[in-house]
């Protein structure tokens, strides 16, 4: 049984063992601190979204390469990824869990909250004189317009690192101050800037995605973007998922490629054993490395998820499905999409195939419309630098500089 917000469905489930007892811890840990919070920190930098991914971890792994005078620990929003997270333990990380309220005023007590998805459980925070620093880092440069509802809980924060000038105005028309718009990049744009598709890091996530090598001649990646059930179809083209999977399949089979159908964190899509030859159905839930899943495809479909900015570093074919974009307003403009729009199974069909055997047709054709968004999304901040300008910056906001 699911319960609807504005936002997003919720299972009863999650309600009751995820939500509500990270709402009430939270509550908890906001009197105690408002009462006996102390202004003593550790040397302790706290990561704090869905998943210790992206931008999170990559910032944090420059840190930890950089200074190990300061402790990593990331905040994990359900119990289940807690005890992954925690058996888990990559580069001696501290693990906390959100249901816990000892674990939250733990977290008070550090020099700074680094989240990608905002304060979520944290906002009462910004109330809190002996707060640590708040700094985001987002979790995506996508086409959607921040409504205030999500703008205002983050008003309070010290600093946003974001990939160009381009964010920094839009940001600024949100309302946030200008002093607290930093124009570093994304700290995980530096691998894929960096990446050697000849390198053995690709035989690294086959075999971690359980692919054979030299098994496919090519890889073709389909992430959609996150929509509600009554906003239509998660299955392009409106297709049976079963229907899809299997034509997709004869795709594969009859080009030698792999599709990788990779579903959202949120997704609706049951998990389900779907065994095919050319299909891998990737949940969300249980992989969440994009910048790995893109290393190792050779096209990426989608419709407007930010998985699309991110892929333009690596100057690959895109190709669109055409549909009513899941929100209202837009940062980057449906013209911004650098790429093919197809409408039906027999169009998407055709120009696939097309990618797959003269890849080199997509950026002849797409040229001057890959460069331009790739300026306008990234303004020069894909050099392989990102994550050391985040470093720096934090430094700085940390020491009040």
């Amino acid at each position: 049984m699911k319960i609807k917000t504005r936002y997003k469905e919720y299972d009863i489930s999650d309600i009751i063992f995820k939500h509500l007892p990270a709402l009430l811890s939270s509550r908890i840990a906001f009197l105690f601190l408002k009462l006996f919070g102390s202004s003593k920190k550790s040397n302790t930098l706290v990561f704090f979204g869905h998943r210790f991914n992206g931008n999170l971890i990559e910032l944090a792994k420059w840190i930890n390469s950089q200074n190990k005078n300061y402790k990593i620990a990331f905040l994990c929003d359900e119990p289940s990824y807690y005890r992954i997270l925690r058996k888990a333990k990559p580069f001696d990380l501290q693990v906390y869990l959100c249901q816990n309220p000892l674990h939250l005023i733990k977290c008070f007590h550090t020099k700074a909250i680094i989240t990608s998805h905002g304060p979520m459980i944290l906002d009462k925070w910004s109330t809190l004189n002996k707060r640590p620093k708040f700094i985001d880092l987002w979790h995506g440069a996508g086409f959607k317009d921040r409504s205030q509802e999500l703008i205002k809980p983050m008003i309070f924060y010290d600093g946003h690192f974001l990939p160009s000038d381009t964010y920094a105005n839009f940001y600024e028309k949100w309302g946030f101050p200008k002093t607290s718009l930093f124009c570093t990049g994304y700290a995980r744009s530096d691998q894929l800037v960096k990446y050697d598709a000849d390198s053995d890091e690709n035989l690294r996530i086959l075999n971690r995605l359980g692919i054979p090598a030299n098994r496919y001649k090519k890889i073709v990646l389909i992430a959609l973007t996150w929509r509600k059930s009554e906003m239509g179809s998660t299955v392009p083209f409106d297709i049976d998922l079963n229907v899809f999977l299997k034509e997709l399949n004869r795709i594969g089979k009859d080009n030698a490629v792999l599709f990788i159908f990779s579903t959202h964190i949120n997704t609706s899509i049951k998990k389900a054993d779907f065994k095919m030859s050319n299909v891998n159905v990737l949940f969300g839930t249980e992989f969440s490395d994009s910048e790995d899943l893109l290393k190792i495809t050779n096209i990426l479909v989608t419709d407007w998820s930010s998985i699309y900015t991110d892929f333009l570093v690596l100057k690959r074919p895109v190709i669109f499905i055409k549909n009513e974009a899941p929100f209202k307003g837009f940062t980057l403009l449906p013209s911004d999409r650098a790429g093919k729009l197809v409408e039906t199974f027999e169009e998407f069909e055709k120009i696939v195939t097309l990618y797959i055997n003269q890849p080199q047709k997509y950026y002849y054709q797409y040229k001057y419309e890959y460069e331009k968004a790739k300026e306008k999304i990234w303004n020069g901040t894909l050099d392989g630098y990102s994550s050391k300008r985040c470093y720096n910056k934090l430094l700085k906001i940390i020491k009040n500089e």
